[in-house]
């Protein structure tokens, strides 16, 4: 089809559209590597802004995946009761600038 991409490409579409719009936060990789986050948690973390729907569509993720995700993001941050006060812990922690 002329001018139509994949399916395939659409996630890396809306990430560098997320990334323009400056809703990705930076990362300082030794606090990440330090709590022992995978590369998919850092994604959603990254995006941690943003709802879990916004989210899970940039990254081209199912919201329960995301869902997932963020409760692995939060026991291992400080075992945080809400995604709100793990993002602003990791933040503290200095995983996110």
């Amino acid at each position: 089809m002329l001018g139509m991409r994949s399916l395939g490409d659409a996630p890396q579409a809306c990430m560098a559209a997320a990334t323009a719009l400056n809703l990705i936060v930076p990362l300082r990789r030794a606090a990440a590597e330090k709590l022992k986050l995978s590369a998919r948690e850092l994604d959603v973390l990254r995006i941690g802004s943003l709802g879990v729907i916004e989210t899970a569509e940039i990254l081209g993720l199912s919201v329960a995946t995301v869902k997932f995700h963020r409760d692995k993001i939060r026991r291992k941050i400080g075992n945080e009761p809400t995604w709100q006060q793990a993002y602003v812990r990791a933040q503290k922690v200095g995983v996110l600038d």
